[in-house]
C-alpha cells in the first residue's frame, strides 16, 4: 500500500490539475466570447454616436451657410439698386453681426477687378478675373451660391473659402459678383462643442477638396486621397464605416458622413477607434488577472 501511495497521489494531483485547467479554459473561453461582444457592442454605439453627430455637425453647417448666405443677397441687392452710390465700406461698418471669421466682403465688377473691400478703398489694381469663384458666375444662367475650395487671399493673404454670388443688375444684366471670404475653420466651429474624445470633424466637397476640418489639418485647400467617404457619399447621401486609417489622422476611425441637399458638401466626423478599443483590451486584462487569481487559489 505504501509503495503504490505515490502513483496515486500523483494521479489525484494530475486529475485536479486537469479539472484546474478545464475550469480556466472555461473561464477564458466566457471572457473570450464576452470581450467580443463587448468590442461589437462598442463599434456599434461608436458609430451610432458620429451618426447623431454627424447629422447635428449637417445642421450647424447649414444654418452657418445660410447665415452667410443672406448677407451676401443683402449686399447683392443693395448694390444691385445703385451701383455708383453704394458704399460696401460704410455699410459693414454698421453691422455688428460680421466677425473676424468673415475674413473679407468684397465686390468684383463684371471685368473681374475688386471695386470694393470692407478693408477700406481699394488703392492699387486687384484684378480676380482669373479666380474660379468670379469665373464660375460670368457666362451662368443659374443664380445660385457657389462655394470654393480654400483659396490665398491677394487682399487678406490669409486661406480663405470663398462664398459668392453674381449680381444681377434691374434689367438683369451681369454687374459682376458679391464675395465673402470665411476662415476655413469658422464651418467646423461647431466641433468645440461636441465630446469627441481624440475625433475630428471634416467638411469636404463633392469636387473631393477639404473645404475645413478640426483639429487643423495640413489637408484643408488639398483633395481627398485614399479615403472611401467620396464613394460612399456618391452612393448615399448618408452613412456610417470603419476604417483602417483615417486620411485626417492617420489611425483607425469610426466614421460617419451626410452629404448635404442643397450644396456641394459632405460632412463627416469621426471617433478614434483605439481610444474605444483601449477599454475593451484594459477589460480583458483585468480579468485574465481575476482568472490568475482563481488559478492561484486552486
Amino acid at each position: 500500500m505504501i509503495a503504490g501511495f505515490p502513483s496515486r497521489l500523483f494521479r489525484h494531483i494530475q486529475i485536479r490539475c486537469l479539472l484546474v485547467l478545464g475550469v480556466l479554459a472555461l473561464i477564458w473561453g466566457g471572457i473570450a466570447l464576452q470581450l467580443t461582444q463587448e468590442l461589437r457592442a462598442t463599434e456599434r454605439d461608436a458609430l451610432e454616436d458620429t451618426s447623431i453627430l454627424a447629422n447635428a455637425f449637417e445642421e450647424n453647417v447649414i444654418r452657418a451657410i445660410h447665415s452667410i448666405d443672406e448677407v451676401i443677397l443683402f449686399v447683392r441687392d443693395s448694390y444691385a439698386r445703385d451701383p455708383a452710390r453704394f458704399d460696401l465700406l460704410s455699410w459693414a461698418r454698421e453691422r455688428p453681426f460680421l466677425n473676424e471669421q468673415m475674413l473679407q466682403i468684397a465686390l468684383i465688377d463684371p471685368r473681374g477687378m475688386l471695386v470694393q473691400s470692407n478693408f477700406g478703398p481699394i488703392t492699387t489694381p486687384v484684378d480676380l478675373g482669373d479666380r474660379e469663384h468670379f469665373r464660375v458666375h460670368v457666362n451662368s444662367k443659374q443664380d445660385a451660391l457657389f462655394i470654393s475650395k480654400p483659396v490665398m487671399g491677394r487682399v487678406s493673404q490669409r486661406y480663405s473659402v470663398q462664398f459668392t454670388r453674381k449680381i444681377i443688375g434691374l434689367d438683369g444684366e451681369f454687374l459682376g459678383v458679391v464675395v465673402i471670404s470665411l476662415d476655413p475653420f469658422y464651418l467646423a466651429r461647431m466641433y468645440d462643442t461636441l465630446e469627441i474624445n481624440h475625433g475630428f470633424a471634416m467638411v469636404v466637397g463633392l469636387d473631393g477638396y477639404v473645404r475645413a476640418g478640426v483639429p487643423p489639418s495640413h489637408l484643408i485647400g488639398k483633395p481627398l486621397a485614399n479615403s472611401p467617404l467620396l464613394g460612399l457619399a456618391a452612393k448615399e447621401s448618408h452613412g456610417k464605416y470603419r476604417v483602417a486609417a483615417a486620411t485626417m489622422t492617420g489611425e483607425p476611425a469610426f466614421v460617419s458622413y451626410r452629404r448635404l441637399a442643397d450644396y456641394a458638401l459632405i460632412v463627416s466626423v469621426g471617433y478614434d477607434a483605439n481610444a474605444a478599443w483601449r477599454h475593451i483590451a484594459c477589460t480583458g486584462w483585468s480579468r485574465s488577472w481575476q482568472v490568475s487569481g482563481c488559478r492561484c487559489w486552486w
